[in-house]
């Protein structure tokens, strides 16, 4: 393996791992919150999120936190070789790893289209007669939840995974 490498990737995967754990903590700790408590005109920043391309943002930095922690862990356990694999630190980096995929599968399945379809209610809102006004506000508030939830898993399941990556090299 080219040391250069295998140092190169390993400063990107600790570069996008730390951005996804920061922006997952900030939205599903804070941000989520706070749109939910402003009601109608946190929709809007919600909206405004989205088109300023957040979800691709984060979804890119996921995507290269997974894949360069694929390969640093096929150039670590020498092609999953099952010595290595089974080793302590080979134990503690793949169970980190599949955290981090499950992770990935969540906010790819659940919390992109949940925030995308929290986006497009948003912007029917306007256009809805009166009478239609409450069950919509009723139904993007449960979409809330349930995408906040979700976020909130995910993110749990990225620290967990930061927690057994940063431990992997010292047992």
């Amino acid at each position: 393996m080219d040391g250069d490498l295998y140092m190169w990737v390993r400063v990107l995967h600790i570069l996008v791992a730390a951005l996804w754990v920061g922006t997952a903590c900030v939205l599903s700790m804070i941000l989520m919150p706070a749109i939910r408590d402003a009601g109608s005109a946190g929709g809007k920043v919600m909206l405004s999120l989205h088109r300023r391309k957040l979800h691709v943002f984060i979804a890119a930095i996921a995507v290269l936190t997974v894949l360069s922690g694929i390969w640093l862990y096929w150039e670590l356990t020498a092609g999953f070789e099952w010595a290595s694999v089974s080793s302590s630190s080979g134990l503690l980096f793949g169970i980190g790893g599949l955290c981090g995929l499950l992770a990935l599968i969540m906010g790819a399945s659940l919390i992109g289209p949940g925030f995308a379809r929290l986006a497009s209610l948003v912007e029917q809102t306007d256009s809805l007669p009166e009478p239609q006004h409450p069950g919509h506000t009723q139904a993007v508030a449960a979409l809330q939840r349930r995408t906040m939830m979700i976020a909130r898993i995910a993110l749990g399941l990225i620290v967990v995974a930061l927690l057994l990556m940063a431990s992997g090299h010292y047992v």
